[in-house]
């Protein structure tokens, strides 16, 4: 039987990534990676609001063609077709299908504007409006992008890993 004297135990480890000031961590600093892209890069994590409020005419309209796409091949089918299942059952696939279609509509519309941020399509008017709203924190002396509550470790981590 093994003696439980507590000479022979290892003694307690603690992750360094749990306690990070009890080390640095292993983890050597990578930076982020620069994409070749024939636009220049806005922002490479933009806030959710920033992708809405920046989006243009042309994201909203398409997302709403597209949205209203999915129910109107479900009609059109329909029509040409009948499933015979009744009124309940085809409210059911309307519902199914227009639920499928608002999200993808979404998608649609977040994709083509964030895509913009990253220098991927065409992005003239958002570099302005971005440098609009920068020079007019800088006039203000407001900070660039607000002030954040988390300590300056956990931002490291929120940068890397986002």
């Amino acid at each position: 039987m093994a003696s439980t004297n507590s000479s022979e135990r290892p003694p307690e480890v603690q992750n360094v990534r749990e306690y990070p000031e009890l080390g640095r961590t292993v983890r050597p600093y990578v930076p982020a990676k620069s994409l070749n892209t024939d636009y220049p890069l806005i922002d490479s994590d933009p806030h959710f609001r920033r992708v809405v409020s920046y989006a243009r005419p042309s994201d909203y309209t398409s997302a709403l063609g597209f949205s209203a796409l999915i129910p109107g091949t479900m009609l059109f089918w329909e029509r040409i077709s009948p499933s015979e299942v009744g009124r309940n059952g085809f409210r059911q696939i309307m519902r199914l299908s227009t639920t499928l279609g608002l999200f993808s509509g979404f998608y649609l519309f977040y994709s083509r504007s964030i895509n913009r941020f990253y220098g991927f399509s065409e992005n003239r008017r958002e570099v302005e409006m971005d440098m609009r709203e920068m020079t007019d924190k800088v006039k203000k002396g407001e900070p660039l992008y607000g002030v954040s509550t988390m300590t300056e470790y956990m931002q490291g981590v929120a940068s890397r890993q986002s």
